[in-house]
């Protein structure tokens, strides 16, 4: 049910901002995430046979399924959350819209991707409560492309907002709420 929210809140968002949103003035060239969603689809779907990735699955004891069930609503919450805070700067790819405004407060203060942060622990959460298999390939696909889209953002975002997003990469987290990695 949370990932169903998620995408009927994406898409309800999205209808919204085709309404509302800026104009834009500056994007990625070629968002090379979507490679890796594309691939991972081809790879799942059409390659490799239904079911192959049985022998990932695992039967996950209860607490387990209940602490996943638990991550996933959470984090479902956290996604929604800095999708509201964000409103009509939101973009599928990494764009800078006339106007742009960063975003540093609410989940923005926690990470600086709160909805990567919250995708991955969605990801995560489902494949605890649901035994690994294909869940755990979705969370490596997904981890992949949101590193990836990320690199691009953090480029973008520092062209756009210079020593204010500096500032902002030495205060907040990049994806794992309030831990700062070297680099």
């Amino acid at each position: 049910m949370c990932w169903i929210a998620f995408v009927a809140v994406w898409i309800a968002a999205w209808l919204h901002d085709r309404r509302y949103a800026a104009e834009v003035r500056k994007r990625e060239p070629f968002p090379s995430w979507l490679l890796i969603v594309v691939l991972a689809y081809i790879l799942t779907g059409v390659i490799v046979p239904r079911g192959s990735w049985s022998h990932l699955a695992f039967r996950p004891q209860p607490g387990v399924q209940y602490a996943g069930t638990i991550v996933v609503v959470l984090s479902t919450a956290f996604a929604i959350w800095a999708r509201i805070v964000l409103g009509t700067m939101w973009s599928a790819l990494a764009i800078v819209k006339v106007g742009h405004q960063l975003r540093t407060t609410g989940p923005y203060s926690i990470t600086r991707h709160p909805i990567y942060t919250a995708i991955l622990g969605m990801s995560i959460g489902s494949t605890m409560a649901q035994g690994g298999g294909i869940w755990f390939l979705a969370f490596v696909t997904i981890a992949l492309a949101v590193l990836t889209k990320i690199h691009s953002e953090e480029q973008l975002l520092v062209q756009t907002f210079g020593d204010d997003y500096r500032s902002y990469q030495r205060r907040v987290a990049l994806i794992i709420p309030f831990v700062r990695l070297p680099g």
